[in-house]
């Protein structure tokens, strides 16, 4: 990504357009801005969710005389998470981001 107010810099702006209005109204196009020549954005896949499971197991056997036997299973079980599915966010679809500024 290119840096924060790079089109701002004096070294990025186009020096075959006249200098007029707002600061950066003459700078480069963001391709030629980036630190990586010939890549255009760059799409991160992050994950935002947290899942946890959690479950009690309980399993009853009893066998009785004549090969009769009798079992009971038993299951207990919790989900906990902030998303219902497993997908992930696309982040930065052309802004630049700032890595220090970000929530862990």
């Amino acid at each position: 990504m290119p840096d924060y107010g790079a089109a701002f810099k004096a070294e990025n702006q186009d020096l075959t357009l006249p200098a007029s209005g707002p600061a950066g109204a003459t700078a480069l196009a963001v391709d030629f801005l980036r630190p990586y020549r010939g890549f255009g954005d760059i799409l991160c896949i992050e994950p935002t969710a947290y899942s946890k499971y959690h479950s009690l197991q309980t399993s009853f056997n009893r066998r009785y005389r004549n090969n009769l036997s009798f079992g009971v299973n038993y299951t207990f079980g919790k989900a906990r998470g902030t998303a219902s599915v497993d997908n992930a966010t696309v982040g930065s679809v052309g802004a630049p981001r700032n890595d220090a500024n970000q929530a862990h």
